[in-house]
C-alpha cells in the first residue's frame, strides 16, 4: 500500500511538473516573441491592450542583453561576492525611499474601486452603512469589506480620507514582500551568488515598487500571503505548531485583504495535503484541513459588518458572472475591448436582474454554457481567444503600473521628472527594462524546472503551483494585466534560479568549446 501511495505520488508529481514546463514555456515563447501595450486612444474606456510580435532583430537583442548583463555582473562587479545581509538591507532601504519617491512624485489620489472602498471606509467611520443596502456599492461586491475594514482602522488611527498614509504602507508592504520572498529563497538553496543576483533583481522590479500609490489591498494580501507560504514551509521543516498558527493566520489576512489571495490558500491546501498523503503523515492532512479555514474568513468580517450594520450582507455579483464576461469575445467599442476583458457585463446582468444574485448566476450560466458551445463548434477561435487572453495579460511588462496614472486624470501637476517618468524618456527606457525582466522571470523558471527536473519536491514548486492557480483562474475570470502582477513578483524566487543556473551552464559550455578551440590549434601548430 505504502508503495502504490509513494508511486501515485510521484506520477502526480511528474504530471504538475509537465504541466508547469507547458505553462511557463507558453510565457516565455509569447514573452520573447511579442509585447503588449496599453491604448489608452481606442476608445472611451483608455485601456485597450494589443499583443503584437517583436521584429528579429528585437527579439535577439532582448536575450543577448540579458545574459551579457548576467555576464558584466559575474564578471566585471562583485555584486555576487558581497555580504548578503548587506546588501538586503541596501536593497530594502532602496525600495523604501523610491517608494516613498514615487508617491510624492505622481501626486496621484484615488479613482474608481479605490476611490469608493476608501470614501466607505470613512463612512463607516462616521457609522454610515447605507453602501450595504438598496443599491450601493457593496451590495453588488461585498467582497471589498475585509480592504475596507483594513482602511478603516487606517484612517481611524491616521485620520479619514488620509490615503497618503495607506500609501506609505503600501512602501513598507512591499519592502516586506522582497524580504519575504528572499526567506523563501534561502529555503531553495543555499547558493550565496543566486541570493545576491536575486537582490540585484530587486533594483529593477518597478512594476511593484511602482505601485506604491495603488490604495488597494493588493499589496497586502499578497504580503500577508507570502508571510503565510514562508511560515508553512518552516512548519514543514521543524514541525513548529507555532509556525503552522502564524502561517493560518496570515493566509487569513491575505484573503481579508484581497480576494484573489484565495488561489494562493488554495495552492497552499493542495501542496500540504498532497504531501500528508504521499508521505503518509497525518499531521499535514489535518493541517491543509486547517488551511481551508483561511478561505472562509472574508466571511468572518462580513459577519462583523452584517451584525455592526443589523443588516444581511448581499452574495454580491456571482462568480459565474465574472467568468461569463471573462469568456467574452471583445469589440473595441464595448469595456476594455479586449476578449475577456472587462466590459461591465458583469454588473449590468447583476442590474438587470434586480440586483438577485441566483437569477444573475443563473443568467450568466446559459451565456457560459452558449460561448463553450460557440468554442466546441469553433476551435480555431477558442485557440485564438486563448492566445489573446493570455498575450494580453502575461506579456504587458509594466502590468498597468503606468497606464493608471496615464489614462485618468487622477493626479495634480507632475515634475518634468515626473512626465518623464510617467511618459517621457525616462518611461521608455524603464520600459525596456520591465520587459527584460519579463522574459527572464518567465525563462528562468522554465530553466529551473528543468534543470531541477530530478531534485524537485512539491514544496520546491509550492509558489510555482500558485502561478498555476493564477493562470487558470485569471484565464476564466476578468482579465487585466494589473491582476497578474503578484504572480510576476512571486515567481522571482525561481525565475534567478533558473537564469543563473542557465548562466553558469552557457558559460561552462563556452569555456569547454574555447579550451576544445585553443588545444586543437595547439595540437596543429605542434603537427606543423
Amino acid at each position: 500500500m505504502n508503495e502504490i501511495i509513494n508511486k501515485t505520488g510521484n506520477v502526480i508529481q511528474k504530471i504538475i511538473w509537465g504541466i508547469l514546463v507547458a505553462m511557463f514555456g507558453i510565457l516565455s515563447i509569447f514573452n520573447i516573441l511579442g509585447t503588449t501595450k496599453i491604448d489608452i486612444k481606442v476608445n472611451d474606456y483608455k485601456e485597450y491592450a494589443e499583443y503584437s510580435l517583436n521584429n528579429i532583430l528585437m527579439i535577439i537583442l532582448y536575450v543577448v542583453t540579458i545574459f551579457a548583463i548576467l555576464y558584466i555582473i559575474d564578471r566585471y562587479t562583485k555584486l555576487l561576492k558581497m555580504d548578503t545581509k548587506k546588501f538586503a538591507n541596501i536593497a530594502t532601504i532602496y525600495v523604501i525611499v523610491i517608494g516613498i519617491a514615487y508617491i510624492v512624485m505622481a501626486r496621484a489620489y484615488p479613482i474608481s474601486d479605490q476611490s469608493v472602498v476608501q470614501r466607505i471606509a470613512s463612512s463607516f467611520l462616521d457609522g454610515d452603512y447605507s453602501e450595504l443596502t438598496g443599491e450601493g456599492y457593496l451590495v453588488a461586491y461585498p467582497q471589498q469589506l475585509g480592504i475596507i475594514g483594513i482602511i478603516q482602522i487606517i484612517y481611524y488611527i491616521f485620520g479619514k480620507d488620509n490615503y497618503i498614509a495607506i500609501m506609505l504602507f503600501n512602501v513598507l508592504a512591499m519592502a516586506g514582500i522582497f524580504n519575504m520572498l528572499y526567506k523563501i529563497l534561502t529555503k531553495m538553496t543555499d547558493n550565496i551568488r543566486i541570493h545576491n543576483l536575486y537582490w540585484v533583481m530587486v533594483f529593477g522590479c518597478f512594476p511593484l515598487i511602482f505601485y506604491s500609490f495603488f490604495v488597494y489591498g493588493t499589496i497586502f494580501g499578497l504580503f500577508f500571503s507570502l508571510v503565510g507560504f514562508y511560515n508553512l514551509i518552516l512548519a514543514k521543516e521543524n514541525g513548529k505548531i507555532l509556525n503552522f498558527v502564524i502561517s493560518f493566520l496570515a493566509f487569513c489576512m491575505g484573503t481579508i485583504s484581497k480576494s484573489n489571495c484565495l488561489i494562493f490558500v488554495i495552492a497552499a491546501v493542495l501542496v500540504t495535503l498532497f504531501y500528508g498523503i504521499k508521505e503518509q503523515k497525518l499531521k499535514y492532512v489535518v493541517f491543509s484541513i486547517i488551511l481551508m479555514g483561511a478561505l472562509m474568513a472574508p466571511k468572518c468580517v462580513n459577519l462583523y459588518y452584517a451584525k455592526k450594520a443589523n443588516v444581511t450582507i448581499s452574495k454580491g455579483v456571482p462568480a459565474k458572472c465574472f467568468i461569463a464576461m471573462g469568456l467574452q469575445k471583445g469589440t473595441k467599442e464595448l469595456g476594455c475591448g479586449v476578449d475577456g476583458w472587462y466590459n461591465a457585463y458583469n454588473l449590468t446582468t447583476f442590474v438587470n436582474a434586480g440586483r438577485d444574485s441566483e437569477k444573475a448566476s443563473e443568467i450568466a450560466g446559459e451565456n457560459i454554457s452558449e460561448r463553450l458551445s460557440e468554442f466546441k463548434s469553433k476551435p480555431l477561435e477558442f485557440v485564438d481567444f486563448a492566445k489573446n487572453k493570455i498575450t494580453t495579460q502575461w506579456c504587458e511588462p509594466t502590468f498597468q503600473t503606468f497606464w493608471m496614472l496615464q489614462a485618468m486624470d487622477n493626479h495634480a501637476e507632475w515634475s518634468k521628472v515626473a512626465k518623464s517618468i510617467e511618459k517621457g524618456k525616462a518611461n521608455k527606457i524603464i520600459f525596456v527594462i520591465m520587459k527584460l525582466y519579463l522574459i527572464f522571470i518567465w525563462l528562468g523558471n522554465l530553466a529551473y524546472l528543468i534543470a531541477k527536473r530530478k531534485q524537485l519536491t512539491i514544496w520546491n514548486l509550492l509558489l510555482q503551483v500558485a502561478v498555476l492557480g493564477g493562470f487558470i483562474f485569471h484565464f476564466l475570470w476578468e482579465g487585466k494585466a494589473l491582476y497578474i502582477m503578484p504572480y510576476y513578483v512571486i515567481s522571482f524566487v525561481a525565475g534567478v534560479q533558473g537564469m543563473y543556473m542557465l548562466y553558469e551552464k552557457i558559460k561552462i559550455e563556452t569555456l569547454n568549446i574555447q579550451e576544445q578551440n585553443k588545444k586543437a590549434v595547439s595540437e596543429v601548430n605542434h603537427k606543423s
